[in-house]
């Protein structure tokens, strides 16, 4: 039986997904996120695959700053040791190791499945690549490569893939995370307040694999409807006994890493979908008769050989696109303007269990303990005003309560970042910041971030604004008239070349108020009218946008 379940959700990995092509052979997993100089996993799944080949060449060339400390061949009966070795290379800073797997010494068979699983080491770096190419050999002859179309991991070299790594400097936002041990057990009652699509999100970090962690019952009928899993390979999948299944993805987990673990239930489509790190991995059928008030969540670990972590989980009443809400995964705080926040647990201790929540919430032989998980302070929204001879740059305090100040950079070629404004931060939410940059005629594109220093010495960035005197040629953006106007005015620019063009309206919050214009747009010159009638008075924003350019300039509501 369990050589069945195995083999199914292995070759979920190439067979289920009918977005892949044929020539697909491989899956590479690796995490998302990355503790800094901390060791983490990567998988690599896939068959023989060849009647004549010995054996299977693997080729890695590591960037600066990462180590290869273990192999591991993972087969449906056993697990083996993998030599590696180094092969060395005139080229500064690059390492390229190979290592065999032998078909006869595992005894694999051509339609047999099995896993490599690589243990890297890490030291102080931010990001670091692995390059890997897999030859299937019979003697000293090649009969294929390994081949994937996943677009993330692929490289401008033929036959070699790419394995992107982030790491993240662990922050003192994050304190405590809930632990859950052998016979452990927390039980979380959905709020009676879920009026469209029942949306829930968790950190989750596994120190073993092989556990089922989370159960998703019906109370009204007892049954358990959903449970999300690993097997022995970390393997992560969902599964139900009572409704179909009609995606399946199974997803790798790095041991010891943080994955970010979303459901949705989404009742006007009929189903339940399940996501990590925004990858939907698994999609299952909603009974006819659903009610998501009905349902607890309920994480247990029956597994005497392993514990899992949970930090930061939430129930939210969603009213917008999933992938809108994936955005504050990262954060403490859920700012959504559209949907509603209506428990968040951060698991500092057993009162945080229950303080300020409607839930009965109950538990048994839960410990906590300290948390790495990459949960940040917010970042500032930065955005940018063309003036005469002059950028404006505005930005808000992300987040207010951690921030000790500010500092304004700029790059010409987004590599080296200079210093042009420092201010500290206030505690206040409301607060707008701004410097005027000089326009530098000479530079040919610029680009602008703000970098937010915490009081506990971390750093976060904003998202980088880049502009430059080729872009400003493709538009040229008038100043409303009149202005200040009441209740209407009219916006005028002109397009140097066809483009696909935007124009919208916003508030200093940066709340979207009114698409005035997205399509088309022949070269020419253009006037757009716009009524505030319901608005009330202030100082708005309008923004015109091209696929290689943007604008914003502000225009004054007086009633």
């Amino acid at each position: 039986m369990l050589r069945v379940i195995y083999i199914i959700l292995i070759s979920g990995f190439f067979f289920l997904n009918q977005s892949q092509i044929v020539t697909d052979n491989f899956k590479l997993g690796f995490p998302k996120f990355i503790p800094e100089s901390k060791p983490f996993e990567i998988s690599i799944v896939t068959s023989k695959g060849f009647a004549d080949a010995d054996i299977l060449e693997l080729e890695l060339n590591l960037s600066e700053g990462i180590q290869l400390k273990k192999v591991e061949l993972r087969t449906a009966d056993e697990t083996s040791q993998v030599n590696f070795k180094y092969i060395s290379v005139d080229e500064p800073g690059l390492k390229i190791i190979k290592c065999v797997i032998d078909f006869s010494t595992a005894q694999l068979l051509e339609e047999d499945f099995f896993q490599v699983l690589m243990t890297f080491n890490s030291h102080r770096v931010e990001s670091a690549s692995i390059e890997l190419k897999g030859l299937f050999k019979s003697g000293d002859n090649i009969l294929g490569y390994l081949q994937s179309s996943e677009t993330s991991i692929q490289s401008v070299k033929e036959n070699i893939y790419k394995a992107h790594l982030s790491f993240y400097e662990v922050s003192s936002i994050t304190a405590r995370s809930l632990s859950l041990g052998f016979s452990s057990n927390v039980t979380l009652p959905v709020v009676q307040k879920i009026k469209n699509n029942l949306y829930a999100d968790f950190w989750l970090k596994l120190n073993n694999p092989g556990v089922e962690f989370l159960s998703v019952k019906n109370v009204r009928t007892n049954n358990v409807e959903y449970s999300l899993f690993t097997n022995q390979f970390q393997i992560l999948s969902a599964k139900s006994d009572y409704y179909e299944q009609s995606n399946l993805m199974p997803h790798f987990l790095s041991v010891e890493e943080w994955q970010h673990i979303s459901l949705l239930f989404n009742e006007s489509e009929g189903n339940a979908k399940f996501y990590c790190n925004g990858i939907n991995f698994s999609t299952i059928a909603l009974p006819m008769v659903f009610n998501p008030n009905d349902y607890q969540f309920e994480f247990n670990n029956e597994n005497i050989e392993s514990a899992f972590y949970i930090e930061q989980f939430r129930f939210v009443n969603l009213n917008e696109s999933v992938e809108n809400v994936f955005k504050f995964s990262n954060y403490k705080n859920f700012n959504s303007d559209s949907s509603d926040l209506l428990l968040q647990l951060n698991f500092d201790d057993a009162n945080s269990l229950t303080a300020g929540t409607e839930n009965i919430i109950t538990y048994e032989n839960i410990k906590f303990t300290k948390s790495d998980a990459p949960i940040f302070s917010e970042a500032p929204e930065l955005n940018l005003i063309v003036l005469n001879n002059f950028y404006e740059l505005e930005w808000n305090g992300g987040d207010v309560n951690s921030a000790s100040y500010y500092v304004i950079e700029s790059s010409e070629d987004q590599g080296g970042y200079a210093e042009l404004y420092r201010v500290n931060a206030e505690k206040n939410i409301e607060k707008k910041y701004s410097y005027l940059a000089e326009r530098n005629t000479n530079a040919g594109i610029v680009y602008y971030r703000v970098k937010q220093v915490n009081a506990d010495g971390t750093m976060v960035y904003s998202a980088l604004v880049k502009i430059g005197q080729g872009e400003m040629e493709n538009i040229i953006l008038g100043q409303n008239y009149p202005n200040p106007f009441n209740p209407s005015t009219k916006i005028e620019f002109e397009i140097l070349q066809d483009a696909e063009v935007e124009v919208v309206v916003y508030n200093l919050t940066g709340k979207e108020i009114e698409i005035l214009h997205h399509g088309f747009l022949s070269s020419g010159v253009y006037k757009f009218d716009f009524d505030g009638s319901e608005l009330p008075s202030g100082i708005y924003l309008y923004k015109v946008s091209t696929l290689q350019f943007k604008q914003t300039k502000k225009m004054i509501l007086a009633k």
